[in-house]
């Protein structure tokens, strides 16, 4: 186990979290896991990453460990940003922004041994401002 995490925080693109389970009297449970992030700033950018950047990297890895499968390479597919025009409170019209973006992975042992991972993506919408844009 510890091979794989030194193996995987080496490929890391940004900050590794480290998770453990503990109980009540203070001892540690038997699943450890660590948090992965992407650390990808703009929509744009997801596609480069999980094609030929870190986050593919990081991918591959998993899926060769078979905690990860093929559909790992349809996130730049189910990744976006767009703005919608809306009509403000005040009567101007505004853009509201909404963006969807891998986050991290999730890579988990119990008792030592490989689950299958998890990717987690973040969704954000803000009303944009027009007056820094211009």
């Amino acid at each position: 186990m510890l091979e794989q995490v030194s193996e995987i925080m080496s490929m890391a693109p940004g900050t590794v979290d480290f998770q453990f389970d503990v109980f009540p009297d203070g001892s540690l449970g038997s699943t450890f896991s660590l948090d992965i992030q992407f650390e990808i700033q703009q929509p744009i950018l997801v596609h480069t990453s999980f094609r030929e950047g870190p986050a593919s990297r990081v991918m591959r890895l998993l899926q060769e460990w078979n905690i990860a499968d093929e559909r790992w390479r349809l996130v730049p597919q189910a990744s976006f940003a767009c703005s919608i025009p809306m009509r403000l409170e005040d009567g101007n019209l505004g853009k509201f922004a909404f963006t969807l973006m891998p986050q991290w992975v999730k890579v988990r042992w119990t008792d030592g041994v490989l689950q299958p991972s998890k990717l987690y993506h973040l969704g954000k919408a803000s009303l944009l401002d027009l007056g820094a844009i211009e």
